[in-house]
């Protein structure tokens, strides 16, 4: 017999108050990494370098407490798989990146502030990656892989309502924000489920946020004015534009999963992935 290396998926019932609790803990954390932004006193004079060590702090805590309660999630703290199904997993995480960067206005920037920036970017993927992808999906991750996708997208596009608190509260402009990330999250756990690696997501998260940097921004400050909300079919048209795309591709990643798990591969593509070893050859046990 041969198989495709997949991924177990556990599930089991829990009684409602563990998954309140859960829930809460889920929650919680994500509530205590926002408020690190506030709490945590400034170092740095201009730039993005508090930015940078709260994002420091906040995936230094993420792993410190993935490793001290020894979560699931600690499979994919390592290099990312070669197989057919990371394949399809890497490059659709790079036609999503290529998107992210090369439709946007880019900025003038010097050497240093390039390098900066890059740093910069990737302190967002990991502080952000271990929260979600890390701590959060890993609390769910024993309802089922379907459950901590969903649960840890969800809190993960709603943690980023805190950029529109205040002063700078837009509905139609959260809205979109919270889709857009959302699908986001969606497509990033199938992308770490395909490699079975973390770093790849940390990654690119890094590059998709590359206009965070390296494109013209409104200036420091700068408020947007609220605007009634678009017609409503205009509103279902954009929803359906920002989650297209990485909901897509998730789902192509979910449906190769799938179908490895179940051996629908075509007879002649067989020999060709063992010779790759890309599929595990198991022998039969004789009685």
């Amino acid at each position: 017999m041969w198989r495709l290396r997949g991924l177990s998926v556990r599930q089991a019932t829990f009684s409602p108050m563990k998954i309140f609790e859960d829930i809460a803990t889920a929650v919680g954390f994500a509530v205590a990494a926002l408020l690190s932004f506030y709490l945590i006193p400034e170092f740095f004079s201009g730039g993005n370098g508090d930015a940078m060590f709260e994002y420091a702090v906040m995936a230094f805590v993420a792993f410190y407490i993935i490793r001290a309660l020894h979560m699931s999630t600690l499979r994919f703290f390592r290099l990312p798989e070669i197989s057919v199904i990371s394949g399809i997993g890497f490059v659709l995480a790079g036609i999503y990146c290529y998107m992210r960067v090369f439709t946007d206005d880019p900025v003038s920037l010097t050497f240093t502030e390039k390098v900066l920036g890059l740093i910069y970017l990737l302190l967002i993927g990991l502080g952000e990656e271990l929260v979600a992808r890390g701590f959060i999906f890993g609390v769910f991750d024993k309802y089922g892989t379907p459950v901590a996708v969903f649960v840890s997208s969800l809190v993960f596009a709603l943690m980023h309502l805190n950029l529109y608190l205040g002063e700078y509260w837009n509905p139609q402009n959260a809205y979109y924000h919270v889709l857009h990330t959302f699908g986001f999250a969606v497509f990033a756990a199938a992308v770490m489920l395909a490699t079975k690696s973390i770093w790849t997501v940390v990654l690119m998260h890094a590059v998709s946020d590359w206009g965070v940097v390296f494109s013209k921004n409104a200036p420091e400050g700068y408020i947007p004015p609220v605007e009634p909300w678009d017609p409503p079919w205009d509103v279902v048209v954009h929803t359906f534009n920002v989650l297209l795309f990485p909901i897509s591709f998730a789902f192509i990643i979910f449906g190769a999963m799938w179908l490895s798990k179940r051996k629908f591969y075509p007879k002649w593509l067989v020999p060709l992935l063992i010779k790759w070893k890309l599929v595990e050859v198991e022998e039969e046990s004789v009685d």
